[in-house]
This record gives C-alpha cells, structure tokens and sequence, in this order.
C-alpha cells in the first residue's frame, strides 16, 4: 500500500470516526470539501501544514495519519505521575467517553499484576532466606520477571483479529477502556503492531 493510499485510508478513517460528513470535516480542518474528497481518494497529497492541523485538530499522530505508526494516539508514551493517569483518560473523547470506568479498569489491571509479582517475590524471597537458591539465580529470576513485566502500565487498546465469514476480509476489534470498541480492515501485508500486554 502506497503512502497516498494509506492517507486515503487514514483521513477517512478518522472522519468516519468522528460521525462527519466531507463537508462538515472540511470545514473543520479548513479545506475546501473538492480537496479532501481528493485526499480520500488518494489523489492528491496533502501539504505538511494540512497533515499536521489535521493532526492536531483531531488529536491523533501525525504518524500515523502517515502511516509510519499504527498508533493513533499521540498520548504520552510513558505514565509516570497520577496526573498522566487521568490526562490518558481524558484525552481520547471518542474511545473513552467514561474516563471514571478507564481509571477504575486501569487501578484493576495494576493491582492484579503487582499482586502477581508480589506473590512470586515472596515466594523467591523465602527460598533464598532458607538458603534453597543463591543470589545469582535469584537475580536471573529477577530478570526474567523484569522482562515479563516490561509492559505499559495503561494499555490505549487491546486488539483482536477477526475474520469476515462472507467476504474474507480480516478485521481487528480495538476494545478500550471504559468499554467502547472499534472494528476497522487490516491491511494484510502491514498489519497493525500487536498491542502489548
């Protein structure tokens, strides 16, 4: 698939999402309704300027409406306060419209998997104390469970393939938190990276 075709893609995906028609999207983003029916056509390449108030105006990635990422978010990356918590749930209206259902989802994760870790380093704890393992195999146990861990602490989405009984067509559901969903057709030849867990 060619940049101008995963734009095409892309741009019309987004509108889609809003609930706009070309026109009302055009004036939102302020291009004539002839231009933007080109962009979704695949006809014609935006500006970077255009790409970029796009982007902005409908808080998404810019790299994304590029095809360079298969994220739509442009949340932070990286959660390191309470203050990025509740900025996550607010920040996408459209797939999170109770941020009080994201925040209690994500308090639920966390605490199972810090739950889960605890309860292996108790155990590991305990057989080092009775002298059952050595400090080198407790640090490699210690690794490994780094690495198992080495995930987001919030999770924009969790994807799952399905596929169209009639047509063939694979899809992906994107479920977010809070409960809302999003089904959109996989390109098969570059499939959306799997969400991490």
């Amino acid at each position: 698939m060619g940049e101008l075709e995963i734009f095409a893609n892309r741009i019309k995906q987004l509108r889609n999402s809003l609930g706009m028609t070309q026109k009302d999207f055009s004036e939102y983003i302020g291009v004539k309704q002839q231009t933007l029916s080109g962009y979704e056509r695949g006809i014609m390449k935006p500006p970077l300027d255009i790409a970029k108030n796009i982007a902005e105006k409908c808080n998404t990635s810019i790299d994304w409406l590029c095809g360079l990422s298969n994220n739509q978010s442009i949340i932070k990356e990286s959660i390191w306060t309470y203050a990025d918590i509740i900025e996550f749930c607010f920040a996408d209206k459209i797939h999170i419209p109770s941020p009080s259902k994201a925040i209690l989802e994500i308090i639920s994760k966390f605490t199972k998997n810090m739950e889960s870790f605890l309860k292996e380093l108790e155990h590991m704890e305990k057989l080092k104390k009775e002298s059952l393992i050595d400090q080198e195999l407790f640090d490699l146990w210690l690794e490994k469970t780094l690495k198992k861990f080495q995930t987001p602490i919030v999770l924009k989405y969790e994807c799952h393939d399905t596929v169209d009984a009639f047509t063939g067509t694979i899809y992906a559901i994107r479920h977010y938190p809070g409960g809302t969903e999003e089904r959109y057709e996989i390109n098969e030849k570059n499939p959306p990276e799997p969400p991490e867990e």
